[in-house]
């Protein structure tokens, strides 16, 4: 079953599965052959053709490792030098993060995803530890920006993000869920995929136009919650700093002032500043 047309989706309610394999490389095709080797010998091979200008490029399957680790980066079709056909790509630690198909260098059609970019790196995981706010402010950030990177609109991002985090939260079914540019399926990566598809049809958005409108009503509550939840935390953070601040204020400090001279202020050389010194030189402070 090829994986572009995988996952065309049921009118109704639609369970997700996990893709297909990737197909084993093929021998190049005509015009083409291999070039490059693998680890520890290359970083990697690839079916290439020589243009008339000399130039060989990719053309057919090529696979890529990491030049220092030697672990395995992508794995996809060529032609003409773009990506064109199905691809796999794979993180720092050689495990597969993304898959799908491009056409002429371009995502295109069914990709799933095993772990989420972000600026501060993939994210392999979305359910949450108790009492964190700021992760869940957080996760909801990479998901929305990574279905806005994706082509969704903003508004579609937020509702599409809310499928897949109440999903993570609260289980049920693993219902596709379509805007006007994208369909997404969600999923508890890395164990289930996230699946997008990058060509939502009129009408797919058309039949998933109420349930897509819940979902961003739900996005605009939970994100003013979690919004909430980081406020609070920060107020009692706070609150926690200032009440170790007085008690520290308030102890008797050993020692107190090495030098002072009578009558005057101990200055910085006693925590309580304001306590004066009473005894001369060499002396302890206290308030009057």
């Amino acid at each position: 079953m090829r994986l572009d047309r995988w996952f065309l989706g049921l009118i109704g309610a639609t369970v997700l599965s996990l893709p297909a394999l990737a197909a084993e490389p093929a021998p190049c095709p005509d015009g083409a052959s291999w070039h490059g080797q693998a680890p520890p010998h290359g970083s990697g091979y690839f079916c290439g053709k020589t243009r008339p200008d000399g130039e060989v490029v990719r053309h057919g399957w090529g696979v890529v490792y990491h030049p220092v680790s030697g672990v395995k980066v992508e794995e996809c079709e060529y032609r003409d030098g773009a990506r064109d056909g199905r691809c796999t790509f794979f993180d720092e630690r050689g495990d597969r993060s993304e898959r799908g198909t491009y056409a002429a260098g371009v995502r295109a059609g069914q990709w799933w995803y095993w772990s989420l970019p972000s600026a501060q790196g993939r994210v392999y995981e979305l359910g949450l530890a108790t009492g964190a706010p700021e992760d869940a402010v957080a996760r909801r950030k990479v998901v929305e920006g990574f279905l806005s990177e994706l082509g969704a609109e903003a508004k579609e991002a937020a509702g599409l993000a809310e499928a897949v985090l109440s999903y993570v939260d609260k289980g049920g079914e693993r219902r596709q869920v379509c805007g006007p540019h994208l369909c997404v399926g969600p999923g508890r990566i890395p164990s289930e995929p996230i699946f997008v598809d990058l060509g939502a049809t009129v009408e797919q958005a058309q039949r998933d136009r109420k349930l897509l409108a819940q979902h961003e009503a739900n996005a605009r509550v939970r994100a003013r919650e979690e919004a909430r939840a980081v406020r609070a935390a920060q107020a009692k953070a706070e609150a926690e700093q200032r009440r170790v601040e007085r008690e520290l204020e308030q102890e008797e400090p050993d020692g107190c002032c090495k030098y002072c001279s009578t009558g005057k202020p101990c200055g910085n050389t006693c925590i309580a500043r304001n306590k004066t010194c009473h005894k001369g030189p060499g002396c302890a402070c206290w308030s009057d």
